[in-house]
């Protein structure tokens, strides 16, 4: 277990049939075990062991590394704390400390327009306000659900530093909407530009290539009753259906392409 190899938790969970975390928890009390029976922990371990926590901490804040980035780099310059489970515990352990909430030093009120909406981790959502032009998060809270109190509770936090909203950017989630209709009726709203341009014009671009498939598969239609005729007059008004068809899928391709073009430019 303390040689840290990658992937070996996974293996041993699979082959005892038990979860990770128990391999985990198990791993902690054998430690626990170690530190009590040989107390030859010097201070040099401790200082190499609090340098790779840091370490994982800028990997993971300033390089924007995954958990199994960070151990790859790790084991590369051959540091021992390298395992994916200690960078996760250590990880979880910085999150549990740092406060959910920033309170904001203003000196006078700030009025800015607003964007809002939810991520999700799992299946619970992360509310979070940012403001559209710095992108900078005004505020950000792992929730249990989106409904309209929750926003109400979320932007009142928001309202408590010092921050106004000059408008609301959002798309049309009908709890949101509900929230804004209690907690700020009079507040300009603007849809924004994902769900005003990206989703409306999405569902027409799946028409128009629903459209353009429909067309090929009455072309190959058209082709198969032509080579099927049995005399002259039908095979003549067969291949005149044919040549119409295969004039319509050309359409039908072409104006679905000129429209993923542009869509995908937008």
């Amino acid at each position: 277990m303390f040689q840290n190899h990658y992937g070996l938790v996974s293996k041993l969970a699979h082959k005892y049939s038990v979860s990770r975390q128990f391999i985990y928890q198990e791993k902690g009390k054998f430690e626990k075990y170690i530190h009590q029976s040989d107390n030859r922990l010097d201070n040099s371990k401790e200082h190499s062991k609090n340098e790779c926590i840091r370490e994982i901490i800028s990997l993971r804040m300033v390089a924007k590394s995954s958990i199994i980035g960070i151990s790859e780099h790790l084991s590369y310059f051959e540091k021992q704390l390298c395992s994916v489970g200690f960078i996760s515990q250590v990880l979880q352990k910085v999150g549990e400390l740092i406060d959910n909430k920033v309170t904001i030093d203003l000196s006078e009120p700030l009025i800015i327009p607003v964007c809002c909406d939810e991520i999700f981790a799992g299946n619970r959502p992360i509310l979070v306000t940012i403001e559209p032009k710095s992108l900078m998060i005004i505020d950000i809270q792992l929730s249990d659900n989106r409904k309209s109190d929750v926003w109400v509770e979320f932007w009142q936090h928001t309202k408590m530093q010092g921050i106004d909203f000059l408008s609301l950017i959002n798309d049309d989630g009908l709890s949101m909407q509900s929230a804004k209709e209690a907690f700020m009726k009079d507040t300009k709203r603007q849809r924004d530009t994902f769900h005003a341009l990206s989703h409306r014009l999405g569902l027409i671009k799946i028409r128009f290539e629903e459209a353009a498939y429909k067309a090929i598969r009455q072309e190959y239609q058209a082709i198969e009753l032509l080579e099927h005729a049995k005399s002259e007059a039908v095979e003549t008004k067969r291949k005149l259906k044919y040549e119409q068809a295969k004039l319509q899928t050309q359409k039908a391709i072409e104006l679905y392409e000129n429209f993923s073009f542009l869509y995908n430019c937008l």
